[in-house]
């Protein structure tokens, strides 16, 4: 139910983006006041406790927000506030994201190696994926010291795996036959 929630209420939030030529800047007020709300415990928990007035909530967004983000952003907040579906928030940031990153031809990649990379690499390795994905890529890196060389690259739901562990665990398979 949450995850059907959180897509409708981000369709809605990024069709009206669309619409108002305003789409970078709402996903970047998404995340920042996902940050502030991981940052700051007293206003993740104003924002949630559902012992607080809603009409007391929506007043405190308007004092907080109103000069300093767009419109469509303040009337999202006030509109989960009013239906109860601020919950969602984190889910509806996600859901907005993948709308994004759809919009951008972008895609999402992460690279496993057993030590950290250097920028000269992780600049081949995303561009090698962009050429073969025909997107550009957001490379997150993951280190793994147990994969003992080589690297795992995820995307899209598909793994390459050429780790030196799964490399051995191959041999291992092959001898023991």
């Amino acid at each position: 139910m949450s995850n059907a929630v959180a897509k409708r209420y981000a369709r809605a939030l990024f069709q009206a983006g669309v619409e108002n030529d305003a789409v970078d800047e709402l996903y970047d007020e998404l995340h920042d006041f996902q940050k502030l709300l991981k940052e700051q415990g007293y206003l993740r928990a104003y924002f949630i406790t559902p012992e607080i007035d809603r009409e007391n909530k929506i007043e405190k967004m308007n004092q907080l927000f109103s000069e300093k983000v767009h419109p469509l952003f303040l009337n999202f907040i006030k509109v989960l506030i009013y239906k109860n579906r601020h919950r969602f928030y984190n889910d509806m940031v996600q859901q907005f994201e993948t709308f994004y990153d759809q919009e951008k031809n972008r895609i999402k990649a992460s690279v496993t190696t057993a030590v950290p990379l250097n920028d000269e690499l992780k600049a081949k390795i995303k561009s090698i994926l962009s050429e073969t994905l025909s997107a550009d890529i957001i490379l997150e890196e993951k280190v793994d010291t147990d994969i003992l060389g080589g690297l795992i690259v995820e995307t899209q739901g598909k793994v390459l795996d050429n780790s030196v562990r799964r490399k051995l665990n191959a041999i291992y398979e092959k001898v023991k036959q």
